[in-house]
């Protein structure tokens, strides 16, 4: 657990480079794969959170940051904690690491490695922890639970993204003049993340049918994991168009929901598991636990921004 912890007061170095916006993606060290997410204002200040379970629990933690530039590279430094729910006292960490900018298909990513110690020399490498760190650059509207929980603590109108579009305009030319005034910049336009709903598109996208299981109770436990690299995949659960599930996270640690299936549903239902976002690594894809009483049915899955992976369920008689 000391390797997590030691994670908290993480700073970041980045290439210079149009990094306003939202990232998502990991930090993993031999030990474990958290999700991890920035959202980077136009000014280089803005909000970080990193994610984990520990004892059955979520815990998270979010902070306010700030960018200093240095040479070819942008340090980013914590501000404050604004919001966590972590009950153990955080030590003092200084934190280290270089990330490099490439661009996969039209997707402009972050990854390097990171290693951390004690600003306190004389501690020694008890807290030392090492790995990488891959982000992924998401478009400006992405609801990622950075985005949910910033909403929550009414902190989504500080958020204020460079324009990608920002025009140029001209001033009128005079009729005597022999040169063309000069061009006027207009500032850059605020930009708040549009809030969008859990499964917002989901009769837009193909759904494709993977398994059909029958069942017998009233209720049912579904339990979602991610069982392969944990890279930020985010899934919204649908049963019969009402989601049941907004918005969860995947990790290798069981999220679990009871749902009530009153005979009055009906007796076929569809399940539909909705990718919101592509994590680090796409597609989106997770194992799905479906528990009816004693039996137990494994589903793996996998989507994207056009798909969705369906479970047709069946009521015995």
């Amino acid at each position: 657990m000391k390797a997590i912890f030691v994670l908290f007061l993480l700073p970041l170095q980045l290439f210079s480079q149009d990094l306003s916006g939202i990232w998502v993606g990991t930090i993993a060290t031999s030990q474990v794969q958290m999700p991890f997410e920035l959202a980077i204002n136009q000014d280089m200040t803005g909000y970080s959170m990193i994610s984990f379970t520990y004892k059955g629990a979520e815990k998270i933690a979010v902070k306010k940051i700030t960018l200093i530039r240095k040479d070819s590279t942008f340090t980013i430094s914590d501000d404050k904690l604004i919001y966590d729910n972590i009950e153990t006292r955080h030590r003092n960490i200084k934190s280290f690491c270089d990330l490099s900018i490439k661009m996969v298909d039209t997707i402009m990513v972050l990854s390097g490695p990171f290693h951390t110690r004690t600003r306190d020399l004389r501690s020694g490498d008890e807290d030392l922890a090492t790995g990488t760190i891959t982000l992924q650059k998401q478009n400006r509207q992405t609801q990622t639970r950075l985005i949910s929980k910033l909403d929550s603590l009414k902190l989504s109108n500080t958020l204020t993204f460079s324009n990608p579009k920002a025009t140029i305009t001209e001033s009128p030319v005079s009729a005597v003049s022999e040169k063309p005034a000069p061009a006027v910049a207009r500032n850059p336009e605020k930009v708040i993340p549009k809030i969008i709903p859990a499964a917002a598109e989901v009769s837009l996208r193909k759904t494709e049918v993977i398994r059909t299981i029958d069942f017998k109770s009233d209720s049912l436990t579904l339990v979602l994991y991610d069982n392969g690299i944990v890279d930020g995949d985010t899934v919204s659960v649908v049963l019969n168009n009402e989601v049941i599930i907004p918005k969860q996270g995947l990790s290798d640690r069981a999220f679990q929901k009871v749902i009530k299936i009153p005979p009055g549903l009906g007796d076929s239902l569809q399940l539909v598991i909705y990718a919101e976002n592509l994590g680090s690594i796409p597609p989106n894809s997770g194992l799905l636990i479906i528990e009816d009483g004693s039996d137990r049915n494994e589903v793996s899955f996998e989507g994207d921004l056009k798909r969705s992976s369906a479970v047709i369920l069946r009521r015995k008689h």
